[in-house]
């Protein structure tokens, strides 16, 4: 069996069904709270994903990253059933909605995401191909998905949370017949008792700190990863207040703009999929965060719903773009490390998050529907050009070091052949 493909499978699956829950989720929390009740709503879900990614990715050095795979896919597969029942007994109330998704889904998806980063480096050697794999079978997934989602949400609300629950449960099957993800740590003979386990944690957050300190490129992901995540996913935010209040359209036009964003990622992974391997992972990711800040401003002058969509579609773009470069950069990091370094990555990114929702929601109040969008996209371009600036100082003085370093050994080397 071919452990890529059983996986791509599985988490081809399992994307469907979250798309169609989230499309469901951002629409009602529209309609009970307008855009309020959307940062809330969202702000929420963002904060327990980083969290449970800090919180358990020290654990998969331990139990492995595919028991963490399987674990969250079967435990959230079980949250969704639960999560129907609420909705269809309490008549959709958004208190239980945000509860449980803070609670459970996303506390879960967290610690999922940063078993991936360890995961995939064992069932694959094509880092970058697969990991495009993974992104075209996402945005496939995510196209039917938010159209699905558009009409359950009008004719047969409720259904996506079992449909999602469905795909969780039959994924996590999928991954524990898979094999591979070993714990690191027991492989190299350190299996320790849960107490001495937690008495370790703060040296595994020490260790991937370091790591992220004394690497430029990892530095880069993190700053950039930093700006798109604060002032950006806001904008992202605001998107369905515009599709409602500026556009004129309704959930299923947002479920269309959202599809646009999607057939721009699969246009980003087929890019990625077939990018020559000479162009190095960082450029890229440059590239990806630089679109991501046009596009911001861009969405700000859209006055008709054709426009959005195309502005979006080159967002979608960009923005797996720069997702498969820092999942690549990510990967290539030592093994006991990888699921650590994305915490760090994911929660210091949303430290600011909440705080910059709600500015956006605020900017709506006060100035307008675009305001968000043209400020965030202007921060996320300026500062990325700023990062890559000072990124590309670095590798040409670390090129001169070398450079130098090799010139040094020849004359000795010379010297000794006489």
């Amino acid at each position: 069996m071919n452990k890529f493909k059983a996986f791509w499978f599985a988490r081809t699956l399992s994307y469907y069904g979250d798309y169609i829950f989230s499309i469901t989720l951002v629409w009602f929390a529209l309609v009970q709270g307008g855009a309020w009740g959307v940062a809330g709503a969202v702000s929420l879900s963002i904060i327990a994903r980083a969290v449970g990614s800090f919180i358990l990715a020290p654990w998969v050095n331990y139990i492995g990253s595919r028991k963490m795979i399987v674990w969250s896919d079967l435990v959230r597969g079980g949250l969704m059933v639960l999560f129907w029942f609420v909705a269809m007994g309490e008549g959709s109330n958004l208190t239980y909605v945000t509860l449980l998704l803070t609670a459970g889904n996303s506390f879960l998806a967290g610690g999922f995401e940063a078993a991936m980063q360890s995961y995939i480096p064992t069932i694959s050697e094509q880092l970058r191909k697969a990991n495009a794999d993974l992104a075209s079978g996402r945005s496939i997934t995510q196209l039917v998905g938010f159209l699905t989602g558009g009409a359950l949400m009008q004719w047969f609300f409720g259904a996506g949370f079992m449909v999602n629950a469905v795909t969780f449960i039959i994924a996590g099957i999928v991954s524990f017949f898979i094999g591979g993800g070993a714990p690191t740590l027991s492989a190299k003979g350190d299996q320790r008792s849960v107490k001495e386990v937690f008495s370790r944690f703060s040296e595994n957050w020490q260790a991937a700190r370091k790591a992220i300190t004394d690497s430029s490129t990892l530095r880069l992901v993190f700053w950039t990863s930093l700006t798109i995540n604060t002032f950006l996913v806001p904008m992202l935010v605001m998107m369905a207040p515009l599709v409602r209040d500026v556009i004129g359209g309704g959930s299923f036009l947002l479920s269309v703009v959202n599809s646009a964003t999607v057939v721009g990622g699969l246009g980003g992974a087929m890019l990625m999929r077939r990018l020559d391997l000479k162009w190095r992972d960082s450029h890229v990711l440059i590239v990806g965060a630089l679109l991501c800040g046009a596009v911001g401003i861009l969405a700000s002058f859209s006055h008709w719903w054709l426009m959005l969509i195309l502005v979006m579609a080159v967002f979608g773009l960009g923005q797996v773009v720069y997702n498969i470069s820092e999942s690549t950069i990510i990967q290539q990091s030592e093994p006991h490390l990888r699921s650590s370094i994305y915490a760090v990555v994911q929660m210091v990114s949303v430290i600011c998050y909440p705080l910059a929702t709600f500015a956006a929601a605020q900017l709506e109040s006060m100035i307008s529907l675009r305001a968000p969008f043209a400020i965030g996209g202007s921060i996320v371009l300026v500062m990325t050009a700023l990062f890559a600036w000072r990124w590309l100082k670095e590798q040409r003085a670390l090129e001169k070091l070398a450079n130098a370093a090799a010139q040094a050994t020849t004359p000795s080397e010379t010297t000794q052949q006489a």
